[in-house]
């Protein structure tokens, strides 16, 4: 497979940390030749990670948060997966561990060569961060859960004008943080807000709003009657 990756999966998940094909039942002479590894000799990750010793964890700094780095314990293991109860192909177990004192701890699985380092597994690992930030960024500054849409054309709309948006904003910010290399994105949007003229609403223009959504809301409300009496034959509905 091409595509490298390394994905977070449940406490659950059953790996092997020795080759599955040693754990194949010996054949006794009677019935089938066993082909599957026996029942019972894959584990959890969970109980893998309970069982590595102290000099397998590594302190890594993943990156900086606001109130200060982002670093985890890690360690990292070879495994055969185990997919339909079956072995799969060899690759790593990536295990994150927190700093507090009850650890909070996250298992990931990767199909990263053999000789990928630790250091580029934990950074891959918690490239989710960044995702989170970018979705936090949009709802608070560009609007991303405003929307009153009623389709997914509409809200494929929305979407795609914020994710412009938040692409401008990245542009002018990484420009402006030739000057000034620690200005984040909150500034940056408060920099364009005063750079922007605000439109001027006439009286014509307001009327018009006000029409245009009486009449959108009026559609939606029929649109709404209609579905619900499709829903609902027998019930006859009387004037109050």
């Amino acid at each position: 497979m091409s595509l490298k990756y390394v994905v977070e999966v449940p406490v659950t998940t059953h790996v092997w940390t020795t080759d599955p094909t040693l754990s194949v039942p010996a054949h006794c002479g009677r019935g089938p030749i066993p082909k599957r590894p026996a029942p019972g000799s894959s584990i959890p990750v969970k109980q893998v990670g309970a069982s590595l010793p102290a000099e397998a964890w590594r302190t890594l700094v993943v990156g900086q948060g606001t109130k200060g780095p982002l670093a985890f314990e890690f360690a990292a293991l070879r495994i055969w997966q185990r997919r339909h109860d079956k072995p799969g192909p060899q690759g790593w177990l990536v295990i994150r561990r927190s700093l507090d004192p009850t650890p909070e701890i996250k298992y990931y699985i990767s199909n990263a060569p053999e000789t990928t380092p630790l250091q580029v597994l934990a950074q891959v690992a918690c490239t989710r961060f960044r995702v989170e930030e970018f979705f936090e960024d949009a709802k608070t500054y560009l609007g991303m859960t405003q929307y009153e849409t009623r389709s997914w054309t509409g809200w494929h709309h929305h979407m795609s004008l914020v994710a412009l948006a938040h692409l401008f904003i990245t542009l002018v910010r990484k420009d402006l943080r030739k000057e000034t290399p620690a200005l984040t994105l909150d500034p940056t949007v408060r920099l364009l807000k005063s750079a922007m003229k605000l439109p001027h609403l006439d009286e014509d223009h307001t009327l018009w709003l006000v029409d245009y959504y009486v009449r959108r809301n009026e559609i939606a409300r029929k649109s709404h009657e209609k579905t619900w009496m499709a829903r609902r034959p027998h019930v006859k509905l009387l004037p109050l």
